[in-house]
């Protein structure tokens, strides 16, 4: 539910050739904000998000020095925090 189904290396099916990181990250995001277009913010929030609350860490094993989806679940994460530290 939380993995990033897109692998680097695996063919893109737009252009035929192998993904880069940055590849699989943008089709990971662009997956995130298909499923808030499709249903909503507070859905989304509610199914995906309060889940990761309150956790200390994420993880992955990507390398801890490159960009992985897990950044991607953490800009979310605060987006969610700051507009409830903005309605207190």
């Amino acid at each position: 539910m939380f993995a990033n189904d897109y692998k680097i290396g695996d063919l893109d099916w737009e252009t035929g050739k192998p993904m880069t990181r940055a590849d699989v990250l943008k089709r990971f995001r662009g997956t995130l904000q298909s499923l808030i277009s499709l249903n909503s913010w507070a859905w989304f929030v509610d199914y995906y998000l309060r889940p990761l609350m309150g956790y200390d860490y994420l993880s992955c094993f990507c390398p801890l020095d490159k960009p992985c989806h897990v950044d991607i679940w953490i800009e979310y994460l605060e987006k969610v925090e700051n507009l409830e530290l903005a309605n207190k």
